[in-house]
C-alpha cells in the first residue's frame, strides 16, 4: 500500500507546491493507520474461568459402561492439587488417573464399578486455566451405569460447637446408608461430599433412600473415624432423603425465558451447574438444610506432654489434657519426707513441685512416679504409672557474670508506676517463688487530699488458689492518687527470700468512668453459664443461673463486648464437648446477637431470648 501511494506521488511532480500537500498528508494519515493497526493492546485482565465445550461420553449420562471419561475446554488447563481436591462418590477403592492433553482433560477409572449406580466426580478447585490461574470452582462430572440418574441432594452448613465459627478448610461429608452406630468407625460410606470455605455443603446425586451422616476431618484420609484427633459432627438420627426433603434443581433462580429451554430433567441439572455460589445460595432460602456441629472428642488418651527442672528449686510436668481427681504423686526420695509443695494450674494440666528440703535441693537427680487415669483400646479406664527423672544442670557463667544476692530473688510484680486501677478490684501481686509469708506492717498505702498523703486502711491476704500471689484490698476513693511502698519484710518466700524496697505511685478513675450492663435472659431449657468476653472472646467475667433470669455486669470500661450463652446439660458450670459412641452432642452454644457498646456512666439492659436447638431446620445460619 505504502509504495503504490509513493508512486502516485512521484507522478505529480508537475503539480504546483500547494497542489502537493493534501497528497502528503493523506499519505501520513495512511502510515499512521497502519502504525495503530501493528501495535498491540494488553486488554483487560483475564478472570473468567475455563469453560466446558464438551465431554465424551456427554455429562449426566446414563447406561456408562466404559473405562474413562474426556472432557475439553475452551482453552489450556493446570490442575492444581487434584489428589486433594477430587472427591468421587461413591468412592473408589482406587483413585482415578487424571491426565490433560491439549484442552482436553482424561480421567482413567481402575476400578469395577457398581451397577444401577449414580457416579459424581467433583474437582473442587482444582481445575483452572493455564494463564491467569482462574479456578473452576466444584465442576462435576456426573454419569450412571444404570438407565436411571439420581439426582437428589443433601444440603449443610458446618460450624464449630464450642464458638460457633465457621471452619473455611474442607471436612469430610460421609453418607452411610447401613444405618448401625459402628458403620463410621468400620465401613467406608455409600456417598461422600466435601465442606467450601464458607462451611456449606451439598452431596448430590443421591437415591431417594435413608441415610445417616457423619461429618469428618479425616486426618488420615481414609473415611472412617479411627483417630482420637478427628475432628466429627453427627446427627442424631437418619434421615431419608426424598424429592419432597432435598431438591437437587435450582430452577427457582433461574430466568423465565431459559425456563422455556427446559425440556428434561438433564436439562435442569445442566442449568443448575451454571449458577454462581450466590445464586445457589439465595436458591437455598427456605429449604430444609442439616445444621451439623463440630467437635474433638474428650477421650481419656492421656500422656505426659513436657518435663523440665530449668531451675535447681522446682520439678514441672505437664500433661496433654487435665488429669482426673484419681491421679497421684509418690516421691521418689528415700529418707525424705514432705520435700516438695504441690503447685498446679487452674485447668490440671501443668504441675510444679517446689523444693523445700535443702538436701533433696542439692541433689542434681530427682526420680517421681506418677499414676493417671487412661483409657484402654476396649475404651475401658485404667491406672497407669510413669516415673519421671528430673537433672539439673547449672548455667554456664559468662564473664564479669555478677552474682545475684539470695535476699534479691523475690521478685514483686504489681501495678505498674502511674498506672490506674479499676474501683471494684483488689491490687494484685504476683512472685516468682511461693510465698510464706506476707506482713502488712512493712506496706504503707496513702491517698493524696490536695497535698497531703493521708494513710489508708488496707489488709492484704494471700491468694487461696495461686500460692505465688497475694492481692491488697481496701475501698478505693474515685478519681484519687495514691501512694504504695512496700519495704523489706513484706513478703517473703518458702526459701527466706524477701522483697526489695519498692514505691508505686497510681490513681483511679471517676466513678462515672464505667457502665453497667443488665441482661433479662429468658428461653433457657435449663442451666446456663453467661460469659461476658471481649472482642477477641477473652472471658472477662462469667455468671451462672440454674433458670431464666437477670443479671448484671458492672463497673465495665467503656468498650464492646460480646456475651456467650452455654447450655450446660449436665450441670457441671462448663462447656462439654461430645462422645460419638454415647449418643452425646457437644454442649448447645449461642451468642448474643451482634456486638454490645458500653458507654460512659450509662446503663444498658438487653434482653436475649435463647433458641431451642435443632440439628435440621429451615435455611438457618449460625451467627
Amino acid at each position: 500500500m505504502f509504495f503504490g501511494t509513493f508512486e502516485f506521488l512521484k507522478v505529480k511532480t508537475d503539480l504546483k507546491r500547494n497542489r502537493l500537500i493534501p497528497f502528503i498528508a493523506f499519505a501520513c494519515l495512511l502510515l499512521s493507520d497502519c502504525a495503530k493497526m501493528g501495535s498491540v493492546s494488553g486488554g483487560d485482565k483475564d478472570e473468567s474461568p475455563p469453560v466446558m465445550l464438551g465431554s465424551s461420553p456427554s455429562n449426566y449420562s446414563v447406561n456408562f459402561t466404559g473405562k474413562k471419561f474426556e472432557v475439553t475446554f475452551d482453552e489450556f488447563i493446570v490442575l492444581k492439587n487434584i489428589m486433594q481436591e477430587l472427591v468421587v462418590s461413591p468412592p473408589l477403592k482406587e483413585r482415578p488417573v487424571v491426565k490433560l492433553k491439549n484442552k482436553t482433560m482424561i480421567v482413567e477409572i481402575n476400578n469395577e464399578l457398581r451397577e444401577n449406580t449414580t457416579y459424581t466426580f467433583n474437582f473442587g478447585q482444582a481445575i483452572a486455566d493455564n494463564n491467569e490461574g482462574n479456578p473452576l470452582p466444584n465442576f462435576e462430572f456426573v454419569f450412571s451405569t444404570g438407565p436411571v440418574l439420581d439426582s437428589l441432594s443433601v444440603y449443610g452448613k458446618l460450624y464449630k460447637a464450642f464458638d460457633l465459627k465457621i471452619p473455611e478448610e474442607p471436612y469430610s461429608i460421609l453418607l452411610h446408608s447401613g444405618l448401625s452406630d459402628s458403620a463410621v468407625l468400620k465401613e467406608i460410606p455409600m456417598y461422600v461430599g466435601k465442606s467450601d470455605k464458607k462451611g456449606y455443603f451439598s452431596v448430590n446425586n443421591l437415591p431417594a433412600d435413608t441415610f445417616k451422616v457423619f461429618v469428618l476431618k479425616d486426618q488420615n484420609n481414609n473415611f472412617l473415624f479411627d483417630l482420637p484427633n478427628e475432628e466429627i459432627a453427627f446427627l442424631d438420627t437418619s434421615i431419608v432423603i426424598t424429592p419432597g426433603t432435598f431438591s437437587r434443581v435450582y430452577i427457582d433462580t433461574v430466568k423465565s425465558d431459559t425456563l422455556a429451554k427446559i425440556k428434561s430433567q438433564r436439562d435442569a441439572l445442566r442449568i443448575r451447574d451454571s449458577l454462581d455460589f450466590a445464586a445457589k445460595q439465595k436458591a437455598l432460602a427456605g429449604k430444609l438444610i442439616l445444621n451439623m456441629a463440630l467437635f474433638t472428642e474428650d477421650r481419656y488418651i492421656q500422656f505426659i506432654a513436657d518435663q523440665s527442672r530449668k531451675e535447681r528449686e522446682a520439678l514441672q510436668f505437664v500433661f496433654n489434657k487435665p488429669v482426673t481427681d484419681s491421679f497421684r504423686i509418690f516421691p521418689m526420695v528415700p529418707g525424705h519426707d514432705g520435700w516438695y509443695l504441690r503447685e498446679e494450674n487452674a485447668g490440671r494440666d501443668t504441675f510444679r513441685l517446689w523444693i523445700n528440703d535443702s538436701l533433696v535441693f542439692a541433689m542434681d537427680t530427682i526420680s517421681i512416679g506418677l499414676m493417671y487415669e487412661v483409657m484402654d483400646s476396649t475404651g475401658i479406664l485404667k491406672m497407669k504409672t510413669d516415673t519421671l527423672s528430673f537433672t539439673y544442670r547449672e548455667p554456664v557463667k559468662q564473664p564479669r557474670q555478677k552474682q545475684e544476692t539470695k535476699g534479691s530473688r523475690l521478685k514483686v510484680e504489681t501495678i505498674r508506676s502511674k498506672g490506674i486501677t479499676d474501683l471494684h478490684t483488689n491490687l494484685p501481686f504476683r512472685f516468682n517463688y511461693p510465698l510464706k509469708t506476707a506482713d502488712s506492717a512493712f506496706i504503707r498505702l496513702f491517698v493524696k487530699a490536695d497535698t497531703i498523703e493521708v494513710p489508708v486502711r488496707f489488709e492484704v491476704f494471700r491468694d487461696s488458689v495461686n500460692m505465688r500471689a497475694a492481692n491488697l484490698r481496701t475501698k478505693w476513693k474515685e478519681k484519687s492518687e495514691y501512694r504504695m511502698m512496700l519495704f523489706p519484710g513484706a513478703f517473703s518466700d518458702i526459701y527466706g527470700n524477701v522483697n526489695d524496697s519498692l514505691d508505686v505511685r497510681f490513681s483511679t478513675r471517676e466513678d462515672g468512668y464505667y457502665g453497667v450492663l443488665h441482661a433479662a435472659i429468658t428461653g433457657s431449657s435449663g442451666p446456663l453459664v453467661v460469659q461476658l468476653m471481649d472482642m477477641k472472646e477473652k472471658v472477662l467475667r462469667e455468671e451462672y443461673l440454674d433458670k431464666d433470669g437477670r443479671i448484671t455486669f458492672s463497673y465495665l470500661n467503656p468498650e464492646k463486648y460480646k456475651i456467650k450463652f452455654i447450655h450446660d446439660s449436665n450441670g457441671n458450670r462448663k462447656w462439654d464437648t461430645g462422645d460419638y459412641l454415647k449418643r452425646i452432642q457437644p454442649e448447645r452454644v449461642e451468642y448474643y446477637e451482634g456486638d454490645i457498646t458500653i458507654r460512659s456512666n450509662w446503663e444498658l439492659e438487653i434482653k436475649p431470648e435463647l433458641k431451642k436447638g435443632q440439628a435440621i431446620s429451615q435455611s438457618s445460619d449460625s451467627r
